[in-house]
């Protein structure tokens, strides 16, 4: 088998890149696999597309379309740049850097895109496959234990929904869930995962009030 274990030290991978090693190959090796390395990349790039394509329309469609738009399909990949730039339209309201982005003819192609190992061991749990390289490390804590040992006041002390709101906010501060999704919805995510029993309006009672971000409204560009 293929010794693998430099691109360990890899924190981002091409479409290229992430596929060859998908399929157990050294990217820098597989000219004679190309065509079994394009399979992967074409569907890499149909997911990307929708992850692109749903950003787009979240930040830049119509609001009430959005409202009532379905949740985000967890089969989506979204790129380093595309997670990045949204973190940073959401959060710091910056839009700008986001648009230009979506406006300019070759920053969003699929070829010119970096994935991150996150994204990608997501990606490939939501469709059910299976890669030879290992994308997620062995060694990454389960996110709720580390947040439960962090925490300061003793969760029996807190009323159930304000524990929940409390290991909730840590969560996102900590990076779960999707970095391009807003605050309110990756609360809501971590909170449908990790507090199963909770009706939906506590759901969004409970997210509302963890929500770092406090601003109301949405500002929109003209469509490109």
């Amino acid at each position: 088998m293929t010794d693998l274990s430099h691109w360990d030290f890899a924190e981002h991978f091409s479409g290229y890149d992430a596929a060859a090693l998908i399929l157990g190959l050294e990217p820098r090796e597989s000219e004679l696999d190309q065509w079994r390395v394009h399979v992967v990349t074409d569907r890499m790039e149909l997911h990307y597309k929708k992850a692109k394509d749903r950003h787009f329309h979240e930040v830049f469609g119509d609001p009430i379309e959005t409202l009532y738009s379905a949740e985000p399909d967890l089969s989506e990949l979204p790129s380093v740049a595309l997670e990045r730039l949204r973190y940073r339209n959401d959060c710091f309201n910056e839009e700008t850097p986001l648009a230009d982005w979506f406006a300019d003819n070759r920053a969003p192609k699929f070829e010119n895109q970096e994935f991150s190992r996150k994204s990608i061991s997501s990606w490939l749990a939501a469709i059910g496959m299976k890669s030879v390289y290992q994308f997620e490390r062995a060694d990454s804590d389960d996110l709720k234990s580390s947040l439960s040992d962090e925490r300061e006041i003793d969760p029996s002390d807190l009323p159930p929904e304000l524990d929940a709101a409390n290991l909730a906010y840590r969560a996102i501060a900590n990076g779960f869930g999707d970095q391009s999704a807003t605050p309110r919805n990756r609360l809501i995510q971590f909170l449908r995962t990790n507090f199963p029993d909770f009706k939906t309006e506590q759901i969004e009672r409970i997210a509302t009030v963890a929500n770092p971000d406090k601003s109301t409204g949405r500002k929109k560009i003209d469509k490109l």
